[in-house]
């Protein structure tokens, strides 16, 4: 059974795609720069890949990476109160395979604002990909007593109890997404992972 992945906001993960970048370069040889330059978004992250007219290539884009994450670094340690610094060096953290440390600052941030959705929503997508289902699901049900029509971790909730094996748990889960935002993209991906649940009860 393919497990349905959890949903985050996009937006989160902004702050990290140079890492990313460098990451995916280290191990492609065949990066196309040209077309990488023309699609660099145009923000104070990337601008310092982009300035100059350079085509981005390896050596260049871990420089940039390496420098973004050492100011972030010292930001954070200047002023451990800005939590937006603090989220976006977690956040570079976190899709530079540095997980453990991102988490602690992630919940650093929700001892400041422990209603802070999107950091919730960024944990409980951490401790997912980690196997650790049970966190997920306690920051997954936090947003919810906050929030309770909020559309993502209503979905995730039946992801996780999708990945528990917890099937008929998942399917009531899916359900009550679709009735409770109909027409919507959530309700889409519900009734999607409804499909597979009962595809894969017929061909067992």
């Amino acid at each position: 059974m393919k497990i349905k992945p959890l949903y985050v906001y996009l937006s989160f993960f902004v702050a990290a795609i140079v890492v990313i970048i460098v990451l995916d370069a280290g191990r492609n040889k065949n990066l196309d720069t040209e077309n990488f330059h023309q699609n660099m978004p145009n923000d104070e992250i990337h601008k310092g890949i982009t300035d100059g007219g350079e085509a981005p290539s390896k050596s260049n884009l871990r420089e940039s990476a390496i420098k973004k994450m050492e100011e972030l670094k010292k930001a954070v340690e200047a002023n451990p109160n800005d939590t937006a610094k603090v989220k976006e060096y977690a956040m570079m953290l976190a899709m530079g395979h540095q997980q453990k440390k991102a988490i602690e600052l992630f919940e650093g941030i929700l001892k400041k604002d422990s209603k802070r959705i999107d950091v919730l929503l960024t944990l409980s997508f951490l401790y997912y990909n980690q196997g650790n289902l049970d966190k997920a699901e306690e920051y997954t049900k936090n947003i919810l007593a906050i929030d309770n029509n909020q559309h993502e971790a209503n979905f995730n909730l039946g992801a996780i109890a999708e990945a528990k094996h917890e099937t008929a748990k998942a399917k009531k889960i899916y359900e009550n997404v679709i009735e409770k935002f109909p027409n919507s993209e959530i309700a889409q991906q519900a009734q999607s992972a409804l499909n597979d649940l009962k595809k894969t009860e017929r061909n067992k």
